[in-house]
């Protein structure tokens, strides 16, 4: 079995326990916590709108069965006529149901809000993550096209879509995605860290470090970071950092493989210094 790249909630999950210098990588970060809630504005009863704010205020805290009950109300109390609003409410339901990972209960929630309003370009991210999460990689890349053509700087689009293709094993073609999303948004550490993943893939290992270096500069936080980059020392042989990068991500609750890696990063460096070497 291969320690493949780490992942987390929402990810391409390749990857197993054990360590062993193979080069099959493949996980990426595929983003749906930090939701583009970037719904057009739309005009609602003051009632309907107390809900709206109520599930917005909730949602951003990180209580995401508050917001869906909030949600709930506010469609149960609007006009079915105003198809926007439904759909843009729809929308922030689905989003809060993906981070319960109620994908059943998303979906449907998904395919209403683009029935309702198929120029909203969210429903469309959150469908593509649904069909990646199915395994239905063709149609979550189309969704996330038109999630594109529909706001060309939706970064988390262009990053989640190159996660299906990383999936696919098209990382070229993974890279050209990360490539945009960075573009429009040079901060989202994610993006590095994904095109990471797909630079190791193809052995391009300076640019996958530099790429994962630049990930924790732009955010210290950025998930599992340090253990990926921490792999790919251990397969390069470069004990030091390896067990420097995968110290950081136990600190940082990372996965638990990053234990029994350190442990054998441990073991080799111990086995060269008594060869002298």
């Amino acid at each position: 079995m291969s320690a493949g790249l780490s992942t987390s909630l929402l990810v391409c999950a390749i990857g197993a326990t054990t360590v062993t210098t193979s080069w099959a990588v493949g996980g990426a970060v595929e983003t749906m916590r930090d939701f583009q809630n970037s719904s057009p504005s739309f005009r609602v009863s003051e009632t309907v709108q107390s809900f709206v704010a109520r599930g917005e205020a909730a949602f951003r805290s990180g209580r995401y069965e508050e917001a869906v009950s909030d949600y709930t109300t506010a469609l149960s109390r609007q006009s079915p006529s105003d198809r926007k609003a439904m759909a843009a409410i729809y929308s922030r339901r689905c989003g809060a149901l993906l981070y319960l990972n109620r994908f059943d209960k998303a979906f449907p929630d998904a395919n209403s809000a683009i029935a309702l309003d198929p120029e909203l370009f969210n429903p469309y991210e959150q469908r593509g993550l649904i069909y990646r999460v199915r395994g239905q990689l063709d149609d979550a890349i189309r969704d996330y096209t038109t999630a594109i053509r529909l706001n060309p700087r939706a970064f988390m689009a262009f990053n989640n879509r190159g996660v299906v293709y990383n999936h696919k094993r098209q990382y070229a073609r993974a890279i050209r995605d990360f490539d945009d999303a960075i573009r429009v948004n040079p901060n989202y550490a994610n993006a590095y860290q994904n095109r990471a993943t797909s630079y190791q893939s193809l052995r391009e290992c300076d640019r996958a470090i530099a790429d994962y270096a630049e990930a924790i500069r732009r955010d210290p936080r950025v998930e599992n970071a340090h253990y990926n980059r921490g792999n790919l020392y251990f397969k390069l042989g470069n004990y030091d950092r390896a067990i420097a990068d995968l110290t950081e991500a136990i600190r940082r609750n990372g996965p638990r493989e990053a234990s029994a890696l350190r442990a054998e990063a441990i073991r080799k460096k111990d086995e060269l210094q008594k060869q002298g070497r």
